[in-house]
């Protein structure tokens, strides 16, 4: 009897110690999980208070804005703010002339960015290696030290107080990334396939047009939303090259109304929601594209 019993204490025990390693391992996956859903919680939480401050802010009359401690909830809510940034301060005005530099800025940044990138991704030519290394060095130039320049540039050509000076400038900026971006994108693209279109007929620009881009959609978009975030937010060259009223983006609309001894934080923040709402419905749109676009070529096979 004291010999079975001791087999049959050796075989529970060895059967004991896999079944605590797979409960342990188990907690230790609800824990790791738990884990994960309070760190994006909390990241969420990080990126979302400010906006939800921003947009109680906007709807919160006068008297309660000026409590402290302030409330994260208004309890009479009132889109004053927003109408009088529709009516007298003209807001769509400065939108119209944003979504038009930030339009036509990813339009060119997009389009040169194709043909540039294609020409250095496909032919090889004296100085290949220099010029792909050193496209890239306009962002080693800050904004600050290349607005002198362009703004006797832009005088000259007699476009200094226009919306064009505003998407010259954007596209000097952008179209030095969106040309190393798309040229990494088409590097992924087999090259049979534009011999495959040249054989059917297709000339070169007639094989970026009909195979290559269309396969590199992803990129593609992803270009365009950096393009457009750049354009949209810029105020630096805006604030500098524009003096006309009418021709303000706004950016600038926005900082004139920082007013030091004048400020109204709930029209401030009223227009700041207006001003992010055309990026946000942009973003939302194309966010497939975009993570495909920030992950293609990362797994090559």
């Amino acid at each position: 009897m004291t010999d079975i019993s001791q087999e049959t204490l050796a075989a529970v025990g060895t059967t004991a110690a896999p079944v605590s390693k797979t409960r342990s391992r188990q907690i230790w996956k609800r824990l790791r999980r738990v884990i994960a859903y309070v760190g994006i919680v909390w990241v969420i939480l990080v990126f979302v208070f400010p906006l939800w401050v921003a947009l109680d802010t906007s709807v919160k009359p006068v008297n309660q804005q000026r409590t402290f401690p302030t409330s994260l909830f208004s309890t009479r809510p009132t889109l004053e703010k927003y109408a009088k940034a529709f009516g007298p301060l003209n807001f769509p005005h400065y939108m119209g002339n944003t979504v038009l530099v930030a339009g036509v800025t990813t339009l060119l940044a997009v389009s040169v960015g194709s043909l540039a990138g294609y020409a250095l991704s496909r032919f090889r030519f004296r100085g290949h290696t220099f010029f792909s290394r050193t496209i890239l060095l306009m962002y080693m130039f800050p904004p600050m030290l290349l607005l002198i320049p362009l703004y006797m540039l832009l005088t000259s050509l007699k476009i200094r107080d226009s919306l064009w000076a505003l998407i010259v400038c954007d596209t000097t900026f952008a179209l030095p990334f969106a040309i190393w971006m798309l040229k990494s994108f088409f590097d992924t693209v087999p090259r049979e396939l534009d011999e495959a279109a040249l054989i059917d007929g297709c000339s070169l620009l007639g094989a970026l047009l009909r195979v290559v881009l269309p396969v590199s959609v992803p990129g593609v978009i992803a270009t365009a939303v950096f393009s457009f975030m750049l354009a949209w937010g810029e105020y630096l060259f805006a604030v500098t090259l524009i003096t006309t009223q009418g021709y303000q983006p706004i950016s600038v609309a926005v900082y004139a109304l920082m007013q030091p001894f004048a400020l109204d934080p709930g029209m401030l923040m009223a227009v700041s929601v207006i001003s992010a709402v055309p990026p946000i419905i942009f973003f939302f749109l194309a966010q497939k594209w975009i993570v495909q676009g920030l992950t293609a070529g990362a797994v090559k096979g």
